[in-house]
């Protein structure tokens, strides 16, 4: 996978922009067991490649975020928040919460209650550190998307 001979054919890479593509991407490494699918970084033994998961369906983006909306409150908060379902999204709706580098770390439906409730943790329920998160609602009912940022203070 490191060399261009092995690219599908539309691919090239041409960092510094000067029409020259590279021809490999370099040395690559395996993984230290096919269980556990770390690489040199991820076990802290130096500066090779780090192993990153991205998971397409739990970061896909709505199809059109049609509009921000503030419906946290408190906002900033310390102990808890509510979200509170607008009138133009249908009980079906979900609400991911990503953190400030794009990590999926929770998610919530409206099915059921017209708010929802978050204590500032992961989907584990593990404290999360203070920052900025993002919150997108995604409504499939009516196609729109809506997204809004909250502040968790410790």
């Amino acid at each position: 996978c490191a060399s261009s001979d092995y690219w599908p054919a539309a691919i090239q890479y041409d960092p510094e922009g000067d029409e020259t593509p590279m021809g490999s991407l370099g040395v690559f490494e395996h993984w230290n067991n096919p269980t556990d699918r770390q690489y040199s970084r991820n076990l802290g033994s130096g500066d090779g490649i780090e192993l990153l998961y991205y998971n397409a369906a739990a970061m896909a983006v709505p199809p059109v975020l049609t509009e921000d909306i503030h419906i946290a409150s408190p906002n900033p908060f310390s102990t808890f928040t509510e979200f509170r379902r607008p009138e133009q999204v249908s009980r079906n709706a979900v609400l991911r919460l990503y953190s400030a580098d794009g990590q999926l770390i929770n998610q919530f439906s409206f099915t059921g209650s017209d708010v929802i409730r978050w204590d500032g943790s992961d989907s584990n329920h593990n404290d999360l550190p203070g920052g900025l998160y993002v919150y997108i609602i995604h409504d499939a009912l009516n196609g729109a998307g809506y997204s809004g940022k909250v502040i968790l203070q410790q």
